[in-house]
């Protein structure tokens, strides 16, 4: 800052006319009160060095105020890059601390763009009683961290605190308009109070029209499949069926093995004992089939 006295040079440094976290305006100021043999060390200790600085740090945070509102685009510039040097202030400068306070913006994890603390608390969760934050050297890596999914989870948005400074800021001030800052890592959230955006999404969708019809006729379909087919019984309620034979060591047809249900027993006849009972015929089954269990009919 060029300091002027009565449109007279004086000075090319005038930093103390100003606050360090608004070290990054050039200007210049013309006084009318300040004596023209004025030095730096005069600046530090002037009464009226010091009204000055007070009237243009007030000026200059309404003109940003000014810029935040009306031009956004401008003003989201500007925060990217001196807005490291503005946060300065809310941990230097108490008696702007307010208008400071209105002026910051964040990256969040909800949103694309910058979020101001008034844009954060009126879009906080049913049931969201704080301010959530998170601190991290780098703004990619802090926003994949695990620690957010819970937060994402229930739609409850952290702001992103990435420059050095938010480590001191924040547990300074502690509070914004009765609401206060708490950290997403060092526990402390009590994330069942929050209300999440859609309870419904939790249900399982009802499969399309098409899918359903189609799951009918399959089920329909096996139920005709399923008709004529034999039960199947105990094993001491299975049918005996004689196993007919073509001579002593033939064997059942196979439409009669794939039509009837295999018997346990059969019948061996010997052709030799014609002449003999029917009781004397009937003797143990040496076929060795898997279905046969070789007892006497």
């Amino acid at each position: 800052m060029k300091l002027y006295v009565r449109r007279v040079f004086i000075t090319d440094e005038g930093t103390n006319l100003l606050p360090p976290y608004l070290r990054f305006l050039r200007g210049v100021v013309d006084s009318e009160d300040l004596p023209l043999n004025i030095s730096r060390e005069m600046l530090q200790s002037n009464p009226m060095a010091s009204r000055i600085r007070q009237q243009l740090t007030t000026r200059v945070l309404t003109e940003l105020g000014k810029k935040a509102g009306e031009a956004q685009e401008e003003y989201s510039k500007f925060w990217d890059n001196f807005g490291a040097v503005l946060k300065e202030g809310l941990y230097e400068d108490r008696d702007h601390r307010d208008e400071l306070l209105g002026l910051v913006r964040f990256r969040s994890t909800e949103r694309d763009g910058l979020v101001s603390l008034d844009d954060y608390v009126a879009a906080m969760r049913p049931g969201q009683e704080a301010i959530y934050t998170i601190m991290g050297d780098n703004f990619d890596v802090t926003t994949r961290s695990p620690q957010l999914e819970g937060f994402r989870a229930r739609g409850a948005e952290v702001l992103l605190m990435t420059d050095p400074i938010d480590e001191f800021w924040v547990p300074a001030i502690g509070t914004y308009k009765d609401t206060p800052f708490k950290s997403a890592t060092r526990g402390g959230a009590d994330l069942d109070k929050i209300t999440p955006p859609d309870d419904s999404r939790d249900e399982r969708p009802e499969p399309p029209a098409k899918l359903a019809s189609f799951d009918c006729d399959i089920q329909a379909s096996a139920g005709r499949r399923g008709e004529g087919r034999p039960q199947l019984r105990s094993a001491n309620r299975q049918r005996r069926l004689p196993c007919r034979r073509r001579g002593r060591h033939g064997h059942a047809s196979r439409a009669t093995v794939e039509t009837a249900p295999p018997a346990r027993h059969h019948v061996q006849t010997d052709p030799r004992a014609e002449s003999a009972p029917q009781a004397d015929q009937a003797t143990r089954c040496d076929c060795r089939r898997s279905w046969c269990l070789g007892s006497a009919f």
